[in-house]
């Protein structure tokens, strides 16, 4: 049994995924790294976590699910939209589309701009992605908010990138 700090470090990590690095965690609980260690070594000694060179990893998915499942629905929404958040400052795009894909809701402004600049930092390698990144930014832009038109635009590029061409026509007849 961890204690509930060594819990909370688990359970923040496993909104992460399967790896994540203490600084990360540190950042989003909102403690020094070195405050964490003794938590680090908890979880480490229960078997939750391996240590690796750079980063923790569970030690078992299953392990990881538990984890998230504890964690409240409302919870992990909020830890979703930090972490995405703290990945879109260190521009670190698919990581960041990820966690704000899973942490966003209608008229998100700030999570609608993330989504749109990591689906244009995305599109030339991956233009599925950045297709549905973009639709999704789109989807949360409330109807009279200024940015919608560019935001349509950027999702009629990535559809265009991504060889969907009725549906950036259709797109584009609309915004």
């Amino acid at each position: 049994d961890l204690s509930a700090p060594a819990r909370r470090l688990v359970e923040v990590g496993a909104v992460f995924g399967s790896s994540f690095a203490v600084t990360d965690v540190a950042e989003v609980i909102g403690q020094p790294a070195g405050g964490l260690l003794d938590l680090v070594q908890e979880a480490v000694d229960a078997g939750a976590l391996v240590a690796g060179s750079d980063v923790l990893a569970f030690r078992h998915d299953a392990i990881r699910r538990g984890a998230y499942e504890t964690v409240p629905a409302a919870v992990r929404l909020a830890l979703h939209r930090q972490i995405g958040e703290l990945h879109l400052r260190r521009r670190n795009w698919p990581s960041a589309a990820e966690h704000l894909v899973c942490g966003v809701a209608k008229g998100d402004r700030v999570a609608a701009a993330g989504l749109e600049q990591a689906a244009r930092e995305v599109q030339p390698s991956a233009p599925a992605w950045a297709c549905e990144l973009a639709l999704r930014a789109l989807d949360i832009t409330d109807p009279d908010d200024a940015d919608r038109f560019g935001r349509a635009a950027t999702a009629v590029e990535a559809l265009v990138a991504a060889g969907r061409l009725a549906e950036a026509d259709y797109l584009a007849r609309r915004a």
